[in-house]
């Protein structure tokens, strides 16, 4: 039986040659596209500014970590201990001088029938002591008697406790004897110190 040979393909191409010629044309581009992307790594890294913005790398920004001081959102604290011969605290002041307010804790003192203890305040800008008024009745008074005084008085005054009659002092003058006294100190700095970029 006689077999026919199959017809040539159209343009006398056969089919092995048609894929090879797809293969070289594929390893051709990709080789191309390799190249292209070893040129554009090698200018980013070398010479970003041959390449147009939106290709060039994101500058790389180096942080340098520095103290710096910023001001705190809440002013210095001020306080006063009120001791006898350096024993323990009879009385704790705490100080708004924002506000130019005290509060006065009583810590433990004896309370002696029919007397209360009266705060002083005492200056060499006074000829005799001021009155703060009558402290220690409860465990926390809060005083608004410094409104009458500039912050450098505040600041340089000595406060003392005196043992009056009950309510205090009628003549506006330290009837009893100095019992406790202190000088105010500053416990907080005015502002904070902080790392920051």
């Amino acid at each position: 039986q006689k077999v026919e040979a199959e017809p040539p393909l159209p343009g006398g191409v056969s089919a092995i040659t048609r894929r090879l010629m797809v293969w070289r044309a594929i390893a051709a581009l990709t080789t191309a596209l390799a190249a292209v992307s070893a040129v554009l790594v090698g200018l980013r890294s070398f010479r970003p500014d041959l390449l147009p913005s939106p290709l060039r790398p994101i500058p790389i920004i180096q942080v340098i970590e520095k103290t710096v001081e910023i001001p705190s959102q809440k002013p210095a604290q001020y306080v006063a201990v009120l001791q006898k011969d350096t024993l323990a605290a009879a009385f704790f002041l705490t100080f708004d001088l924002d506000r130019r307010v005290l509060v006065a804790r009583a810590m433990g003192v004896p309370k002696e029938p029919g007397k209360s203890y009266e705060l002083w305040l005492i200056s060499d800008r006074f000829a005799a002591p001021r009155s703060l008024g009558v402290v220690g009745d409860d465990e926390f008074t809060i005083r608004s008697e410094l409104a009458a005084y500039d912050s450098v008085i505040i600041n340089s005054a000595t406060y003392a406790i005196t043992v009056e009659p009950e309510g205090g002092s009628t003549t506006g003058v330290a009837t009893g004897p100095i019992v406790y006294s202190g000088k105010i100190i500053q416990t907080t700095p005015p502002s904070f110190i902080v790392s920051a970029p």
